[in-house]
């Protein structure tokens, strides 16, 4: 079980920021020239981990996955341009879900926002087979799905909301029945969302694609 935690930090030097992104192996590197400057959410809730990233100068970045944990990403800032995850583009109103194994790719060509939400892909199945009666488990390799509107904006609302507390009020969200009651709310709109989401699985040019980022 996760400790209860949250941190928010802003940051001027893009390694300091890379390196500071907690439980997570990542590398990144940023694309255009100018005065960087990020801020990064952090928040442990009981069995579920997530990020907030706010970004002024477009990176893109390698993560090295723990392989236990199931991670979805999704952008959090309106009309930013569409994300590449792994080569593949994913837009506001989409979710990439990525493998347990495999390193992922992001890059992004503007300013922009974006969301991580993960838990161990035990918990994700249990919570499934409760809330849908069948279980989840990781995609092999990345999808890039579209969840039903209704699942995915209260998956939004709730993220945001969580990243406020962290920033305005962390004493509120460092309280265990604040904090339950939040993971519980964000478990079921992740399973809503990638129960009855539209899936398009990657194919076999990811691994082409995958194998040029790598260099």
């Amino acid at each position: 079980m996760t400790k209860l935690s949250s941190i928010v930090r802003t940051f001027a030097d893009p390694d300091a920021y890379f390196a500071e992104i907690r439980n997570l192996q990542v590398a990144g590197l940023v694309t255009q020239r100018g005065k960087f400057r990020a801020e990064l959410t952090c928040i442990d809730l009981h069995g579920l981990r997530m990020h907030r990233f706010n970004e002024d100068l477009p990176p893109i970045i390698r993560v090295t996955p723990c392989g236990k944990r199931a991670q979805i990403i999704f952008a959090t800032y309106p009309d930013q341009p569409a994300m590449l995850a792994n080569g593949m583009e994913t837009s506001q109103n989409q979710i990439a879900q990525f493998g347990l194994r495999w390193d992922w790719y992001l890059r992004s060509s503007a300013a922009s926002g974006w969301g991580a939400v993960s838990l161990t892909s035990e918990h994700l199945a249990a919570e499934a087979r409760t809330i849908v009666g069948r279980e989840l488990t990781p995609p092999t390799f990345m999808h890039v799905m579209t969840p039903p509107v209704q699942s995915f904006s209260r998956l939004m609302k709730v993220h945001e909301a969580a990243g406020g507390l962290a920033k305005t009020a962390p004493d509120i969200l460092a309280k265990p029945e604040v904090a339950r009651a939040l993971e519980e709310t964000l478990v079921e709109a992740i399973v809503l969302s990638l129960a009855d989401g539209l899936s398009a699985e990657v194919r076999n040019g990811y691994r082409h694609r995958a194998r040029i980022m790598r260099g």
